[in-house]
């Protein structure tokens, strides 16, 4: 599968860019870091491809053509997968914490 040619769909964008700046505020010790967009995908695809029928594929799919309401709960539910998965790993994402050095210290010089 290709998600690429989904996500440069502009209403796909839209609420990529809306998940992200939500994620922003409501983490601003972290705010955005580069890759969290790679995170929501993954989420985004399955959540679509429940709104499909099985013969559709999800890289072909027109999104700009689902009912809005539709549209909200994938964004939702993408945003709230991408949350619970970044609550265990955000410490490692704030810049007054130095895991994030540890970690790649740990990884250069330990082992």
């Amino acid at each position: 599968m290709n998600p690429e040619s989904l996500i440069l769909q502009p209403v796909v964008t839209e609420i990529f860019e809306r998940i992200l700046f939500i994620w922003a505020i409501r983490h601003p010790a972290s705010g955005y870091v580069q890759g969290i967009n790679d995170l929501v995908t993954p989420f985004f695809v399955v959540f679509l491809g429940d709104c499909m029928a099985e013969d559709e594929e999800v890289e072909n799919v027109d999104v700009s053509s689902l009912p809005v309401e539709v549209l909200q709960n994938i964004e939702a539910d993408s945003y709230w997968c991408m949350n619970k998965l970044l609550d265990g790993i955000q410490i490692k994402y704030i810049d007054t914490c130095s895991s994030m050095r540890l970690n790649i210290f740990n990884l250069l010089f330990v082992g």
